[in-house]
């Protein structure tokens, strides 16, 4: 049995630890299927890149064992085109211009302004697809009029509750909107509260009143019987007053001119 000193046992417990031990995809549990959605593919690339660091993955193991996290029809394009990649890093550039291809600003603005915040759609979500669309851009736009376009785009009610400006930041901004949404939420549900914001939108919905309808809780801006006048068709009608004095009188000198020629 070998006998160690006390400094040849610390130098050996030394000399192990700077062994680095190479780790594989094995554990990692991100997924892609193919889809050509940019927030996917994101998700995926930065999923992988980190778990290659944190296990010591070398490239050439990480070029091996991207297929194990490839799925559907991804797998299948990957069969194709491994051939012609040969490091990890031209494996993620060949996914994204693949998958998630550069689009030019036009069609990214127009993608930013395409679609409202629904009715269901929590705040959050909605900002952070219209940030990730901000992030594709090519030149980088100010946070002050990334934040005037995105609170153009959120829901009426909750512009209706949230000052824009008393918003400087995204994080204001989420704060305002989560606030508004649980005010709104304890309204619809018919629960009782006593937040300041809850009894101004209690105040705002009364003081309201149509000046189409006369009814209280909107304006005629948004009268649903005032749009559906507008957009029916509108029929003219016209009506002849027929003065029957003026008639009676004329008939005698009717009469008396067609006696004058006989």
């Amino acid at each position: 049995m070998a006998q160690f000193t006390e400094a040849q046992f610390q130098k050996l417990l030394k000399t192990m630890g700077n062994i680095v031990r190479n780790g594989s995809f094995s554990h990692c549990t991100a997924r892609f299927h193919g889809q050509r959605d940019p927030a996917a593919v994101e998700e995926f690339l930065t999923a992988i890149t980190v778990c290659k660091d944190i296990e010591h993955i070398s490239d050439a193991d990480a070029l091996t064992g991207l297929q194990l996290l490839l799925e559907g029809y991804a797998a299948n394009w990957w069969i194709g085109v491994k051939s012609i990649v040969s490091t990890f890093d031209n494996a993620k550039a060949l996914i994204k211009t693949t998958f998630s291809p550069p689009m030019p600003d036009w069609r990214i603005f127009a993608s930013i302004y395409e679609q409202r915040q629904q009715k269901v759609e929590p705040t959050d979500s909605f900002v952070c697809k219209k940030c990730l669309l901000f992030s594709q851009l090519k030149s980088t736009v100010a946070e002050e009029i990334q934040l005037n376009i995105i609170f153009g785009l959120l829901q009426t009610k909750i512009r209706e509750l949230v000052r824009r400006e008393n918003v400087t930041t995204f994080e204001e901004l989420l704060s305002a909107c989560r606030e508004a949404e649980h005010a709104l939420a304890e309204i619809d549900d018919g629960t009782t509260t006593t937040t300041p914001l809850a009894e101004a939108i209690t105040q705002t919905k009364s003081a309201l009143r149509c000046s189409f309808c006369l009814s209280h809780g909107h304006s005629a801006d948004v009268c649903l019987k005032k749009k559906k006048r507008d957009e029916k068709p509108q029929e003219h009608h016209y009506e002849i007053e027929v003065n029957t004095h003026t008639i009676r009188q004329a008939e005698p000198q009717v009469k008396r001119s067609a006696l004058q020629f006989l």
